[in-house]
């Protein structure tokens, strides 16, 4: 199970890749919510964590469109259960 933070629409590219039932298939993305994410983290007991990071920054100079973007972060590291 991968925990994502970033822009929504690079997680509309992920959900993607889930199965159409997300806890039923092999790789799951899953927005990392701080309010939900002791709930999520109850419904993937046995599976492996990981969180993964994205800052996206808008191109400099006039952008004619909005998806104008560099990566300005991208970090995904193993979660250790109870370090969360």
């Amino acid at each position: 199970m991968i925990l994502y933070s970033g822009p929504d629409s690079a997680f509309g590219n992920l959900m993607l890749e889930n199965a159409l039932d997300p806890f039923a298939g092999d790789r799951v993305f899953v927005r990392d919510e701080p309010l939900q994410r002791d709930a999520v983290l109850a419904r993937a007991e046995g599976r492996e964590l990981w969180v993964m990071k994205l800052r996206l920054s808008p191109l400099p100079g006039i952008n004619a469109y909005i998806d104008r973007w560099t990566l300005g972060e991208l970090s995904l590291h193993r979660l250790v259960p109870g370090a969360q």
